[in-house]
């Protein structure tokens, strides 16, 4: 099974939805759902308690 960098092929997926003019199947709010979760995680290892994905 050939390895293949994630970002990248989320960066292909988004230029190549652009090029189609189709909606990407990663979505801007995907992004900041994604943003949210490493936020909380990192709050969380900070401060060495549960975050709410909610206070980020």
């Amino acid at each position: 099974m050939e390895h293949k960098e994630p970002l990248r092929e989320e960066l292909n997926a988004f230029l190549l939805a652009i090029d189609r003019d189709e909606e990407p199947k990663i979505t801007g709010a995907d992004g900041i759902h994604a943003l949210k979760v490493v936020l909380a995680a990192m709050k969380s290892a900070k401060f060495k308690i549960p975050i709410n994905m909610n206070e980020c």
